[in-house]
């Protein structure tokens, strides 16, 4: 089963959505990065895996300040995988039960509360943004829970 992505999605609403099985980027519009929770147990990880993912520039400073001026930097111009100009960025992260699960709460509401931020900055160049946390079904509600309980907003997109 597939999730499709509203068409407002990166431009539109709490940057963040929840589902279950894969979601569907295509029709987005968006250069998109897969990035796994398990390898973001930690906020070190989470840094690592998007600067890796983003081709973060040498001189990120692997910190919250940091971060939040990359992503509001990432450059203009990319291509989608068809070939087009992107219009937004979308990074999915699977295994979203593992995403910041050895962090501190500081860590965990830092990142949850941050996507409406970093959409800010990207729509300032005219550039969408959003984050899409794919779970499975038995671990979904627990997920959202985590997000809530961090003071994050997300969207739980449904399965076609």
């Amino acid at each position: 089963m597939t999730a499709a992505l509203p068409a407002d999605f990166l431009t539109a609403g709490p940057g963040t959505a929840l589902t279950t099985g894969d979601v569907d980027t295509h029709r987005t519009g968006a250069l998109v990065r897969r990035l796994s929770g398990t390898a973001m147990r930690t906020v070190d990880g989470l840094y690592d895996a998007f600067a890796a993912a983003w081709d973060f520039p040498d001189h990120f400073g692997f910190n919250k300040d940091a971060f939040d001026d990359v992503i509001g930097d990432l450059p203009a111009g990319l291509r989608t995988s068809t070939g087009g100009v992107a219009t937004g960025f979308l990074t999915v992260i699977d295994h979203a039960e593992e995403l910041l699960a050895d962090a501190t709460d500081d860590d965990r509401a830092w990142f949850a509360t941050s996507p409406p931020f970093w959409r800010e900055r990207c729509e300032r160049d005219g550039r969408g943004f959003g984050i899409v946390l794919l779970a499975d079904e038995g671990a979904a509600d627990g997920v959202e829970q985590r997000w809530r309980a961090a003071d994050g907003d997300l969207l739980r997109l449904r399965q076609d």
